[in-house]
């Protein structure tokens, strides 16, 4: 799809991000997931421009990790003109669960380690809005990576380097049990490509929305994601890439005047540690290492082989070792819960046919 002029492709743009908002947002009042990035904010001055009444969220570090969310998210908040609650995370630990029950769920995907600060945060919403907004997935479809021609350079310079196959190279999961393994013909699926790279789609998609669904948090409150519009996502994905879609510079261009040219300019800053990694170089894990062990664990991973949480030096080792965490409590917990709250069902079912009858 192209246009005439450049005003053209922001005005279109413009008009669609408004629609994706406006049509989430049933509600006088809307919460808002809200970092010091450019894509939440985006959302909470396109909701307060539609008069609703806003009111932002936002996870911040005040002292394990250097962060500056707070800062960026204040600035944001004061320009548009709505409150924002900063939730600090450094009283969380790993796996912190404020209420009984709530790392419970239907499906073994990963349990988030950062699971206590994910949910206050969804639940301080919730007593503010039943609808919350969130700036997923703005980074897949206007934060293009480096052209390809670009990619391929770079991919042929690091194969001229030699590269050292360390003793420890795929160490991160080399606690799995040989046999499962070698029944789901593991290792050959975890070398296939598991993102088409001709294609924004992400497969953790599913599991993350899925986190975010009522069945999940067991709290009032819609969650929904503007920037993942059918409408938005058709628009994006014909436009010429360069420039509209390399730096976010649609966005930023369609928000001129409506953000502090300090969020506006700001360029995609991941946190500048690994808040999960901090937590265990800083605190007690021994309760990651002693748990009770599920006997149906043992049939995925040989626990002989793992190493002990604290000894992790690297995210990537770390997150790999809390699966193994994640995993036990949800066969040690989640299929009993599943299971009583079906049998409730049968049971309350059961009961009303005889009282009807």
């Amino acid at each position: 799809m192209r246009f005439r002029d450049p005003e053209s492709y922001i005005e279109r743009f413009s008009e669609l991000l408004s629609r994706a908002v406006k049509d989430r947002v049933d509600t006088d009042r809307v919460a808002i997931s809200m970092s010091g990035g450019l894509d939440s904010t985006s959302l909470a001055a396109i909701a307060r421009e539609q008069g609703k009444d806003v009111h932002g969220f936002a996870i911040v570090y005040d002292s394990l990790i250097p962060d500056e969310e707070r800062h960026y998210s204040t600035l944001a908040a004061d320009h548009i003109g709505i409150p924002v609650t900063h939730l600090s995370a450094d009283r969380y630990s790993l796996f912190d669960a404020q209420m009984p029950g709530e790392m419970d769920q239907p499906e073994p995907f990963l349990i988030s380690a950062l699971t206590g600060q994910f949910n206050d945060l969804l639940r301080l919403s919730a007593k503010f809005s039943p609808v919350m907004l969130t700036g997923y997935d703005g980074d897949a479809f206007m934060n293009v990576p480096l052209p390809s021609r670009l990619r391929g350079v770079k991919k042929a310079i690091k194969s001229l380097i030699p590269r050292k196959r360390a003793a420890t190279e795929g160490r991160p999961y080399s606690w799995l049990d040989e046999a499962f393994v070698k029944r789901t013909d593991l290792v050959e699926r975890c070398e296939r490509p598991s993102i088409n790279q001709a294609s924004p789609l992400n497969p953790i998609w599913t599991a993350l929305f899925e986190g975010y669904d009522r069945s999940s948090t067991k709290l009032n409150l819609e969650v929904r994601h503007p920037f993942m519009d059918v409408r938005l996502v058709e628009f994006l994905s014909s436009i010429p890439v360069r420039p509209w879609r390399i730096n976010k510079h649609i966005l930023r261009l369609s928000m001129n005047d409506k953000l502090p040219n300090a969020v506006l300019n700001r360029l995609k800053t991941p946190l500048a540690s690994d808040p999960a990694l901090q937590l265990v170089r800083r605190g007690s894990v021994r309760c990651l290492d002693s748990f009770e062990v599920s006997p149906q664990l043992r049939t995925f991973v040989n626990l002989h082989r793992r190493r002990s949480v604290a000894d992790e030096e690297t995210s990537d080792g770390l997150w790999a070792n809390l699966r193994i965490f994640a995993l036990n409590y949800w066969l040690a917990n989640s299929q009993h819960s599943v299971r009583r709250t079906s049998q409730t069902q049968v049971t309350t079912v059961a009961a009303t046919k005889t009282s009807s009858a």
